[in-house]
């Protein structure tokens, strides 16, 4: 049973063929306000977010949403991973965030 309002760190792979070579904007319109994108990754590569970057195959959506919508996401976009940690790069490297509070980044 998933919990109503409760915040979660998410990576959404996107498996939806219909979603391919459409901007971002396209995606964030389906899926409206259930998910905060922060981040793209393609290949090794961390990409910003922006309206016009264009979707491909296998990209993975780093951001958060309610986990009462990761089915919607699912059914909508791709796969969905639940993240309690995330790892990204920064000013001073690499950094473990547990969730999005910055005071807990290692």
């Amino acid at each position: 049973m998933q919990s109503a309002g409760k915040i979660q760190a998410v990576i959404v792979r996107v498996t939806n063929q219909n979603l391919f070579n459409k901007p971002l904007a396209f995606i964030n319109n389906i899926v409206d306000k259930e998910l905060a994108v922060s981040r793209i990754k393609r290949g090794d590569e961390f990409i910003a977010p922006t309206d016009d970057l264009m979707i491909k195959d296998g990209d993975e959506l780093y951001g958060a949403c309610d986990l009462d919508h990761t089915t919607n996401l699912e059914l909508q976009v791709g796969s969905v991973t639940k993240r309690d940690k995330i790892e990204m790069t920064g000013p001073n490297g690499h950094e473990t965030c547990t969730g999005y509070q910055q005071k807990n980044c290692r």
